[in-house]
């Protein structure tokens, strides 16, 4: 991490095809461990700022997703994400770094849409964000102050509402 000054992270679990019942092929705790390991080296070196993508129903937004949602969840292999992003994030949160958890609805491998924003009151749930607008994103919020410790759920845009206002201090 020689020379970095901020590190962006999108790892995540894989399993044997896209179907969210088909078996694990990376171990469970994948995400979770390598966050920890990718702070222990950003302390060892003085970066402070990362950028962690994570998937909504981690953590905190877990109960805004309907019960049918989570009860999908719960009985599929999605499960083993969603704790891992939530483990990760609780690792973030401790850290003292200046962390930032994006969290988006649903990947969409196409990529038809170029831009995302954050959720907003009446967004669909089931909104896809491609990974090029995520990526884009992600590295917009490393200079954005105004998402330092805290998770950002992420959806589709037609045109980006990003903000650049005021940062925060990170407590753990």
């Amino acid at each position: 991490l020689a020379g970095v000054d901020a590190v962006i992270v999108a790892l995540g679990i894989s399993r044997k095809t896209r179907s969210p019942f088909s078996p694990l092929v990376s171990p469970a705790n994948l995400t979770s461990k390598s966050v920890a390991t990718i702070l222990a080296a950003m302390k060892e070196r003085g970066v402070s700022r990362v950028v962690y993508i994570s998937a909504f129903g981690a953590a905190d937004s877990w109960q805004k997703i309907p019960w049918w949602g989570r009860l999908f969840i719960r009985l599929s292999n999605v499960n083993y994400s969603i704790s891992d992003h939530t483990r990760s994030e609780n690792l973030l949160a401790a850290s003292g770094a200046l962390w930032t958890a994006l969290r988006p609805m649903m990947l969409d491998e196409v990529g038809r849409v170029r831009s995302a924003r954050r959720t907003q009151l009446g967004d669909s749930l089931l909104a896809k964000v491609s990974k090029a607008a995520l990526a884009k994103f992600a590295l917009d919020a490393v200079h954005d102050s105004a998402t330092h410790c805290e998770a950002v759920s992420v959806t589709r845009s037609v045109r980006s509402e990003r903000s650049s206002q005021g940062g925060k201090a990170c407590t753990s």
